[in-house]
């Protein structure tokens, strides 16, 4: 693409020692994401194959369910299409 040049960055997963263990590590994996979508649409490999896969859950808490509705939302190239409270996908 007109001679641009990406560099790519080793992130290391984070080390937290509290309760904010789990938001550093949400962050990381967001951040890692937008780098590899990012990748994806401007440099289009031939072994990117988009689908669907169905994700069993064991999470019935409400509250669990929309947190991790919303940090699927917020990762990049990812999308929460369904979830069936019977069969717990």
């Amino acid at each position: 693409m007109g001679g641009h040049e990406v560099t790519t960055h080793a992130l290391e997963t984070p080390q937290a020692t509290d309760d904010s263990a789990p938001f550093f590590c949400v962050c990381y994996d967001i951040t890692k994401s937008n780098i590899d979508v990012f990748k994806i649409i401007w440099f289009k490999p031939k072994t990117h194959t988009p689908g669907f896969i169905r994700i069993p859950l064991e999470l019935r808490d409400p509250h669990g369910l929309a947190a991790l509705a919303c940090i699927v939302t917020y990762t990049p190239g990812t999308v929460w299409s369904g979830y069936s409270e019977k069969a717990g996908s």
